[in-house]
């Protein structure tokens, strides 16, 4: 692991001189494996940071996570911290974070459908496998497979095993203006604006956009990598202010097509009677 404790030295000397000391050999194997094929950083939440409690993590690469329903989501910038150090001793742990989500899951407050906060501690079920994944082995076969595995595990969700919170979840926007309910399929989102296509018999097919302003959610959700201070980001950088434009743009197009087919109307009438 001693590319890990490089980049710790190179990023943060007075940490590097403080984790330098630490008895790694109980789980030196899947350090040095982890180290070999991953980023390893030194993770803490705000309460670690406070009570020099340290996690060592990597992340893995983004992946869509699916379920038996067909339903998926992308999850990034997901972070397993395997061990944690306090009192300099180094202690199996599963705590996990994600650093970046996407606005939909911001939304519905959806990190992961087996974990329930931004940092904390993941729900690895009965699965013992699961729960032995880094556990320290000679074979380095044996641990490629076990962390292989592990991974591969966060890309499905569990419906049966009663996840925190549902994939669905995050088409679950219902958006009601009045009486008009617009289908949480018809909103398209990018990093400017929101787009939605309304289909109401009044309106006809139009689509509408909203201009969308700085998420406040989590904005000061903080955690610190390698000692400095980070902030989680939700990845599409604007959400909805209000609907109230999206209203007045309605309201403006029903009255208006309302007094072009009134004025239309009365133009025939006009026709018919001086005919």
């Amino acid at each position: 692991m001693q590319r890990f404790l490089n980049q710790l030295k190179k990023d943060n000397s007075l940490l590097y001189n403080k984790l330098k000391r630490v008895d790694y050999s109980n789980h030196i194997n899947v350090l040095n494996y982890l180290d070999e094929n991953f980023d390893l950083y030194v993770y803490q939440s705000e309460d670690d940071f406070i009570y020099k409690k340290y996690r060592i993590g990597f992340k893995v690469p983004d992946f869509e996570i699916t379920n038996s329903k067909g339903y998926n989501t992308k999850i990034t910038d997901f972070i397993i911290m395997p061990f944690k150090i306090t009192n300099n001793k180094l202690i199996a742990d599963h705590s996990y974070l994600r650093e970046t989500w996407d606005y939909k899951q911001n939304n519905m407050n959806y990190v992961h459908s087996h974990v329930n906060t931004m940092f904390g501690i993941m729900c690895l079920g009965s699965s013992d496998h699961l729960k032995s994944a880094f556990y320290e082995f000679d074979d380095v076969d044996t641990i490629h497979y076990n962390i292989t595995q592990f991974i591969e595990a966060l890309k499905w969700e569990s419906v049966e095993g009663g996840p925190y919170k549902k994939i669905s979840a995050n088409d679950n926007i219902n958006l009601e203006i009045d009486d008009i309910e617009i289908d949480p399929d018809s909103v398209s989102y990018d990093n400017k604006e929101i787009k939605i296509t309304l289909d109401d018999s009044r309106y006809r097919s139009s689509e509408f956009k909203v201009q969308r302003f700085p998420n406040n959610q989590y904005k000061d959700r903080i955690y610190y990598k390698n000692g400095h201070k980070k902030h989680i980001k939700t990845l599409a950088k604007y959400e909805v202010q209000t609907f109230d434009s999206i209203k007045k743009q309605l309201t403006e197009k029903y009255y208006g097509e309302a007094i072009t087919e009134r004025i239309k109307a009365d133009r025939e009438q006009h026709v018919l009677t001086n005919s």
